[in-house]
């Protein structure tokens, strides 16, 4: 069974004011095992996609990890970017979308998805 097929039955993302950022985000969990305060400090810069891996720089035990970047995450990730993220100067992977505009979200956002 493929792995978005698994999360469908859990999650619910047409539910969600941004149904694109809330699957992206529960994938980055699922698929990475990312906790909320790693994915609301994901930066764009983070992720690369030629070689197909996201990097935390901020994490739980203060290093830097380099993780692959599984494709259905970053079909997620990639659907969210181009169809849902507002236009921002912020670098955030997920900016908010209610005010105060131009900031990344919180992890209590990540949470509630």
């Amino acid at each position: 069974m493929k792995a978005s097929a698994q999360v469908k039955p859990f999650f619910a993302p047409d539910a969600l004011p941004s149904p694109k950022r809330g699957y992206a985000v529960v994938r980055l969990a699922l698929d990475l095992g990312l906790r909320g305060i790693e994915i609301s400090r994901l930066q764009l810069a983070d992720i690369d996609w030629r070689l197909g891996t996201v990097t935390l720089r901020r994490t739980k035990s203060r290093r830097q990890d380099m993780l692959p970047l599984p494709v259905a995450t970053g079909r997620a990730l990639e659907a969210y970017l181009r169809h849902e993220r507002p236009k921002t100067s912020d670098p955030a992977v997920f900016v908010r979308r209610q005010a105060p505009h131009d900031e990344p979200i919180g992890v209590d956002a990540i949470r509630r998805i």
